[in-house]
C-alpha cells in the first residue's frame, strides 16, 4: 500500500480540496475508497477549459459542453448537502439556468467564498438567492454583476472581501450598496462607473480599496469625489482629476497607489501655471494629499507625477516611492521630492528614460551638500534596466549623490547584456571608499 492511501480520510479530503476538481474526480478510479471521497472534498474548482480546451477549437462542440455540465451536475449532486467552504467556477459556454442551479446549490450549503468568472458575451446576472447569503466571506465575480435595483434588500452581514472586475458597477449603487456591508474590509471594483457628478466611498471598516473609475457620458471630470474610510490601511485609487475633494477621510492609510490622470484643460492649466497660483489650480489636488498624509509606501503612475512635486510635502512621512521615469518630470522633480520627503529611504524607478541622460546631472547639481548630508536614502530598485550607456550614467549619479544608500535592486529589462553585471560591479568598485553597498542583479 502507498503511503498517501493510508492516510485518515479527513486527510486524503483536505489534499484534494487544493486541487481542480476535474482531476479530483480522477482520483475515483483507484479504488473504491477513492471513488467515494469527492463526495466530501470541502473546496471545488470547476474549470470548463479543463474539458472544452478552447486552444484546440473544441469549445462548441456540443457534446464536450454537454459533458461538462453533466460532470458538474454529478459532483454536486454525489455531494448531497454536505459542508462546502469555497466554490470557483469558471465558464463561458454553459447554460445559464444550470449556472444559477449550481451558485444556488453551494449557497444552500453554507459557502463562504465564492469565485465566479464568467466569460459571456452578456453580462451573468446573479440569482437573487445571492443577496442575503449570512455564511458568504468572500465574493469575487467577472462579468457577472449583481441583480439592479435590490440594494435595498442585500444584505450579507459576514461579507469581508468583495472583487468586482468588469461587473458594470455604478457609483450611485456602490453608495447604496456599502451599508449593507457591515464587516466589509476588502473592495476591490474595476471599472466603477460614476453616473452621476458627485461621488462619496464610504465604509466605517474597509480596510482595502482598489477601484478604477470611469465616467457614463460626456464628462469625464467628477465634480467632486469623496473618501470616509477611516480605518483603510491601502488604497489604489485611478481616476481623472476630479474638480474636488471635499471629504477625504484617509488618516490611517499606509500604502497608496495614485494614477490620477488630468484632463486636457487641466494640463493646460499646468502648463500656465507658476509659483504664485500653484495652491489655485491644485487645491483640490491639495485635500487629496492633505488626506493621505500619514502614507508611508506610494506609488505614483506616470501622469500624476507631473504634478505630485507641487504638493510633496504634504506626505513628509513617506519612507517607499515608486514611480515611472520615461517623463521629463522625473529629474526636475527628484531635488525637490528629496528635499520635501526627509524620511524617504527606499525608491524604485519603473525604468530609466534616455531623456535622464542630459539631464541627470543638472537635476543632481540642484542637491546642495547640506542637503545630501541629510539624505537617508538606503535602497533603489531600478526595474526594467537594460544596460545601456544612458541608464549607466545615471547609476553613477545614483552612487555619487546618495551617500547613506546600502542596497541597490537591478532587475534585468528585455535586450539586457548578458555581461552587464561585471559594468555594473566596476562602477560600484569606484565608490567603494564611501559606501558598503551590496548590489543585487535579477533576470
Amino acid at each position: 500500500m502507498d503511503h498517501i492511501s493510508g492516510l485518515p480520510d479527513e486527510i486524503l479530503c483536505h489534499i484534494l480540496s487544493f486541487i481542480p476538481t476535474k482531476r479530483a474526480a480522477l482520483t475515483s478510479v483507484l479504488s473504491t475508497r477513492w471513488r467515494d471521497l469527492i463526495a466530501f472534498v470541502p473546496n471545488l474548482y470547476i474549470d470548463d477549459s479543463a474539458f472544452l480546451h478552447p486552444e484546440l477549437r473544441k469549445r462548441e462542440r456540443y457534446e464536450i459542453l454537454q459533458s461538462f455540465m453533466a460532470f458538474v451536475d454529478s459532483v454536486l449532486a454525489l455531494q448531497g448537502d454536505s459542508p462546502i467552504g469555497e466554490f470557483s467556477l469558471k465558464c463561458k459556454t454553459a447554460s445559464r439556468d444550470r449556472v444559477d442551479g449550481w451558485i444556488c446549490n453551494v449557497l444552500q450549503r453554507g459557502v463562504s467564498d465564492v469565485e465566479l468568472l464568467i466569460e459571456d458575451d452578456v453580462d451573468y446576472l446573479l440569482p437573487q438567492e445571492m443577496l442575503v447569503i449570512r455564511t458568504l466571506t468572500k465574493l469575487r465575480l467577472r462579468n457577472a454583476r449583481l441583480p439592479g435595483g435590490v440594494e435595498a434588500a442585500f444584505f450579507l452581514p459576514m461579507l469581508k472581501t468583495l472583487v468586482l472586475k468588469e461587473a458594470r458597477v455604478y457609483s450611485d449603487k456602490l453608495e447604496m450598496l456599502l451599508p449593507t456591508l457591515p464587516v466589509l474590509e476588502e473592495l476591490y471594483i474595476h471599472p466603477l462607473t460614476r453616473r452621476r457628478s458627485r461621488c462619496t466611498v464610504s465604509s466605517a471598516s474597509l480596510k482595502e480599496l482598489g477601484i478604477t473609475v470611469t465616467a457614463e457620458g460626456k464628462s469625464s471630470i467628477s465634480k467632486s469625489f469623496s473618501f470616509d474610510t477611516p480605518n483603510l490601511l491601502y488604497l489604489n485609487y485611478c481616476d481623472f482629476m476630479a474638480e474636488d475633494y471635499p471629504k477625504v477621510n484617509l488618516s490611517n492609510v499606509v500604502e497608496v497607489v495614485l494614477n490620477l490622470i488630468a484632463s486636457t484643460s487641466q494640463i493646460n492649466q499646468i502648463r500656465s501655471s507658476n509659483n504664485n497660483n500653484e495652491v489655485l489650480w491644485y487645491g483640490n489636488v491639495w485635500k487629496l494629499m492633505n488626506g493621505i498624509r500619514n502614507v508611508k509606501k506610494l506609488a505614483v503612475s506616470d501622469s500624476t507625477f507631473q504634478w505630485f512635486p507641487l504638493c510633496c510635502e504634504l506626505v513628509n512621512n513617506l519612507e517607499w516611492l515608486r514611480f515611472c521615469c520615461f517623463n521629463p518630470y522625473g529629474c526636475k522633480a527628484m531635488p525637490v521630492i528629496l528635499r520635501k520627503c526627509p524620511h524617504l529611504d527606499t525608491l524604485v524607478f519603473q525604468g530609466l528614460s534616455e531623456y535622464w541622460k542630459d539631464k541627470c546631472r543638472d537635476a543632481c547639481d540642484c542637491i546642495s551638500q547640506e542637503d545630501k548630508s541629510r539624505l537617508l536614502m538606503k535602497k533603489i530598485q531600478i526595474k526594467g534596466f537594460r544596460g545601456t550607456n544612458a541608464e549607466m550614467g545615471v547609476l553613477a549619479h545614483f552612487l555619487k549623490y546618495f551617500p547613506c544608500l546600502k542596497e541597490i535592486e537591478i532587475y534585468a529589462g528585455e535586450n539586457c547584456t548578458t555581461d552587464i553585471f561585471e559594468h555594473i560591479v566596476k562602477l560600484v568598485n569606484l565608490y567603494n571608499e564611501s559606501y558598503q553597498l551590496v548590489v543585487h542583479f535579477l533576470k
